[in-house]
C-alpha cells in the first residue's frame, strides 16, 4: 500500500459517495399528510388525522419553548428567583 494515496483517486470516491448521498436523498416518495385539523365537528375523524395530531403533540417539547426553557434554567441556576 502505498504512503499517500493518489488525490484524484481520492477526490473521485469522495465524489462518487456525494452523489451517492444525494441520490438517496432526492427520492420522489410521496410526503405523508400532516392535517391536524381534520374534519368540521361532528364529522368525524380518520385515523391519518389523529396520528397527526398524536404525532405533533408528543414532538411540540423539542421545536417551541427551547430558549425560553433554558433561559429560565439559567436564571435558577444564578439564583435569580424572584423572592
Amino acid at each position: 500500500k502505498d504512503f499517500c494515496e493518489n488525490p484524484e483517486i481520492v477526490r473521485e470516491r469522495l465524489a462518487r459517495n456525494r452523489h451517492s448521498k444525494f441520490v438517496a436523498r432526492s427520492s420522489n416518495k410521496p410526503k405523508p399528510q400532516g392535517d391536524v385539523v381534520g374534519n368540521p365537528k361532528g364529522q368525524g375523524q380518520d385515523a391519518n388525522t389523529q396520528q397527526s395530531r398524536h404525532k405533533k403533540d408528543v414532538h411540540k417539547s423539542t421545536r417551541a419553548n427551547h430558549n425560553r426553557r433554558q433561559g429560565a434554567a439559567f436564571k435558577r441556576n444564578r439564583g435569580m428567583i424572584p423572592s
